[in-house]
């Protein structure tokens, strides 16, 4: 609702903004209640991105291509956290050298602006829709506007029943089997690979050795998606 009030431009670049500048305020946590509070508000300021994303293709794209998008957008998670996790521990590396901050912080500071540069960026470079578009001519806007019409005239009604029969349906139940298997790992290593990292810590294995593990944690998570 709040993309179709405000736009598509403004709003998914009020996401990225806003997500970068609670990002960066975690550099400034004292204690936990801070954490805590923080830890809330980035989760209030990052939630429309992924609905407002898929909103957002499904008015570019037909049906036929649409999917495959879709996928493409998925793999963005995995490939951010295969970069992300090296970059973040070069930061925090790189922090050990600087007076007067910590690595930590300097890492949240950094990613935090990224993201508020996201976003701006974002706001110059997108338009609310095809027919927005300076890139595209009137005969190429009317075409995909026909597209889009037809598909929606053509559009099973959704409500309870709907559900039901989806429900019924094995693939359905198939995919979910596959899709929860998949998030089990993701997040079973997301969450325990700090604990698991300082363990080895107290094991007497070397920064370096850690630090590679840090980076080789990336490589299941691209080959599990891209598989």
């Amino acid at each position: 609702l709040a993309l179709r009030r405000f736009g598509a431009k403004v709003w998914l670049a009020r996401i990225a903004i806003t997500w970068g500048i609670v990002a960066a305020c975690f550099a400034l946590v004292q204690g936990e209640t801070s954490f805590v509070v923080l830890r809330f508000l980035l989760g209030v300021t990052e939630a429309g991105l992924f609905p407002g994303v898929i909103m957002y293709l499904a008015a570019w794209f037909p049906n036929k291509v649409r999917v495959r998008l879709f996928a493409i957008f998925y793999l963005a998670q995995p490939f951010s956290q295969m970069i992300g996790g090296p970059l973040s521990g070069w930061l925090i590396s790189l922090g050990e050298d600087l007076g007067g901050i910590q690595g930590w912080q300097l890492m949240f500071l950094v990613q935090g602006l990224l993201a508020v540069a996201a976003g701006v960026a974002a706001y110059f470079l997108l338009t609310n829709g095809p027919e927005e578009a300076t890139f595209l001519n009137d005969e190429e806007k009317r075409a995909l506007a026909e597209i889009t019409s037809l598909e929606d005239a053509v559009k099973t009604e959704t409500g309870p029943q709907g559900v039901l029969a989806a429900l019924r349906h094995g693939k359905v139940w198939y995919f979910t089997v596959i899709y929860f298997c998949l998030q089990v790992a993701v997040y079973g290593v997301t969450f325990y690979l700090p604990q698991q990292v300082s363990q080895l810590k107290a094991s007497g294995v070397s920064l370096d050795r850690r630090r590679r593990v840090l980076t080789d944690t990336g490589s299941p998570f691209t080959s599990s998606s891209t598989s």
